[in-house]
């Protein structure tokens, strides 16, 4: 099995949003999965904040794109959305580090099995706010996951 890292840097509402809020509409990693619905495992998240502001966020997985909700509105998928969940990442306000100009969290050993729709190798990912969290930038937030290709 080999591992990669792929990264992707949120377009987001630069504004502020409160917990149970959707930060960030799901974006599409595409080529998530080296062939057509096959699994992969998720070992690692590194999230980095370049607005220094270190809230508890969620990363949601789906199989296909879909709406949680408006941004900087209260998260919200219908259930047709919910079905396409394949699951959430929580990053907590330990687990970052300081960098000074911005904060960088860490979670390993995640273990997340993600598989693609059965017809794609691509899988979408949101954000939602956990707590407090106001943007000054639409592109504060980046994030790298860490994956094992079944």
């Amino acid at each position: 099995m080999a591992g990669e890292v792929i990264e992707l840097t949120f377009s987001a509402n630069a504004d502020a949003h409160s917990a149970g809020d959707v930060v960030a509409a799901p974006e599409e990693l595409v080529n998530f999965a080296r062939e057509d619905g096959r699994g992969v495992l998720v070992q690692s998240v590194v999230l980095i904040d370049e607005g220094d502001q270190g809230a508890a966020l969620d990363l949601v997985f789906l199989s296909a794109n879909g709406s949680l909700g408006s941004e900087s509105a209260a998260a919200g998928p219908t259930d047709t959305v919910a079905k396409t969940i394949l699951g959430v990442v929580s990053i907590g306000t330990s687990d970052y580090s300081d960098m000074a100009n911005s904060q960088v969290a860490t979670v390993n050993n995640v273990g997340l099995l993600l598989h693609p729709a059965a017809d794609s190798t691509s899988v979408w990912v949101g954000l939602i706010a956990r707590g407090s969290i106001d943007l000054a930038a639409t592109d504060d937030i980046t994030v790298k996951i860490g994956r094992v290709h079944a």
